[in-house]
C-alpha cells in the first residue's frame, strides 16, 4: 500500500509487519492493520484500529485534547495483571490530512512494549 495521508510535517503509512503490543509482559493486541505516523526528528508512532482491540482492554477517561491530528481522548489500559493510567490515546475526530487515523489507538511508548513480526 502507498502513502495514505500527508499533512504538514507528518506522514501516515501502513505498517508492513504485524504489530504486537504487550502490557506487563502479556500480549494485549496483535494487528496486521496498524498505521505508522512519522514526523521529522521524532520517533515513529504506531496506531492500531479500535476494531482490533478487545472492548474490555480500554477504559475511557475524561481527559481529551485537541492536537494537529484532531481530537485525542486518553484511555486507561486494563489487562489481567495491571492497570496503566492514561496509557493510550484514541483519535476520535481527525484534522484534515489525518483522516486515516480516525478510530485508531496509539499505546504510549514507555507504558507498553511493541514488537514487530512478519505478517
Amino acid at each position: 500500500m502507498t502513502l495514505q495521508d500527508h499533512a504538514g510535517d507528518y506522514s501516515i503509512t501502513p505498517v508492513e509487519e504485524r504489530v504486537h503490543i504487550a502490557v506487563d509482559d502479556a500480549e494485549v493486541v496483535s494487528s496486521s492493520k496498524a498505521l505508522r505516523l512519522s514526523r521529522p526528528g521524532q520517533p515513529d508512532r504506531i496506531y492500531v484500529p479500535m476494531e482490533e482491540i478487545r472492548a474490555d482492554l480500554l477504559l475511557a477517561t475524561d481527559d481529551h485534547r485537541d492536537t494537529d491530528l484532531g481530537e485525542i481522548h486518553l484511555y486507561t489500559i486494563r489487562s489481567a495483571t495491571t492497570t496503566v493510567e492514561k496509557g493510550a490515546e484514541y483519535v476520535s475526530e481527525t484534522a484534515p490530512g489525518a483522516e486515516a487515523l480516525h478510530d485508531h489507538v496509539h499505546f504510549l511508548t514507555g507504558k507498553v512494549e511493541y514488537k514487530l513480526t512478519e505478517k
